[in-house]
């Protein structure tokens, strides 16, 4: 399968694998060394060498080996767009960068080859979990990442996400309506079972806060509840919920139900638009399979 773009005025003069380790991170240096080594690179039409300087407006063109790639859910859509930011609404079971040898089935390939120019140097500013489903502000330019992640390091950024959650034995289920923080420092460690995992109060745990508003029993021993993030760790939700005795349907290494994934929606995008001054705010309702997850 072959993936071409065209090199851009700011690698103009840059050698090709400086520029592929910068542009397409889901390589590291020594995967496109080799990549350039077998001859699975090239620019315009000419196989490629590691040290070659680049041309503005080249066609770089890399040969993809065949890969069978773990399955994943590619049914991603755009729910806004200007000329600084693309706001994607990720589904189920896609992760946002590579992993493994998911070259391809990751968000982040996905926008960036999805056919409109403007999109070929976007860049995440936040992330979600493989199995969250919900909204991806995407940059288009560096300038405008600088200009979002400042928001996100000052708190100006709302978040908010829907959970479905399944109260343990002796856990408290508040009356619908009731709100409240969950402020524990999140750090990670190694589980010998989970593998490595965040925890409460390790070594190192940063701080974190989640605030919570219990929602309406969706079905049976199962509630909804809507969480803003404060901060943004890591699992940060997942954690503090099961903390609480709350954990999410689904969640595979926090103690929820059994489910095909964890249910968890990043429904709610806010903030004043860095460029224009104007407040901006982004919904997208939870996906089709929702209820399914606990059966509603």
């Amino acid at each position: 399968m072959d993936q071409s773009s065209r090199i851009p005025r700011l690698a103009h003069g840059r050698p090709l694998l400086d520029h592929l380790v910068d542009r397409f991170p889901y390589f590291d240096r020594a995967a496109w060394g080799a990549a350039i080594a077998d001859g699975l690179l090239l620019l315009d039409g000419r196989v490629a060498a590691a040290g070659q300087r680049l041309r503005k407006g080249q066609i770089l063109t890399y040969r993809m080996p065949d890969v069978q790639e773990p399955p994943a859910d590619l049914r991603w859509s755009v729910a806004a767009e200007d000329q600084w930011f693309l706001i994607a609404n990720k589904p189920g079971n896609l992760l946002v960068h590579r992993m493994g040898k998911s070259y391809t089935s990751n968000l982040l390939y996905l926008v960036r080859n999805a056919g409109n120019p403007a999109w070929a140097a976007a860049d995440p500013a936040h992330r979600l979990d493989r199995e969250t489903s919900g909204l991806v502000l995407f940059a288009k330019e560096k300038r405008a990442l600088g200009a979002i992640l400042a928001l996100f390091d000052a708190r100006q950024i709302i978040k908010e996400y829907q959970a479905v959650v399944a109260p343990v034995p002796g856990a408290r289920v508040p009356a619908e309506g009731d709100q409240g923080m969950i402020e524990l420092p999140l750090g990670r460690t190694n589980d010998p079972v989970r593998g490595q995992i965040q925890a409460v109060g390790v070594p190192g745990a940063r701080e974190a806060l989640t605030r919570w508003v219990w929602g309406p029993e969706v079905a049976p021993g199962y509630h909804q509840v809507t969480v803003r993030l404060e901060t943004g760790r890591t699992h940060q939700i997942r954690v503090h919920l099961a903390e609480n005795g709350w954990p999410l349907v689904g969640d595979k290494l926090y103690g929820g139900p059994a489910a095909v994934r964890h249910a968890l929606h990043a429904g709610t995008l806010a903030f004043v638009h860095p460029f224009t001054g104007e407040p901006v705010s982004y919904y997208a309702p939870p996906p089709d399979d929702w209820t399914g997850l606990w059966g509603g």
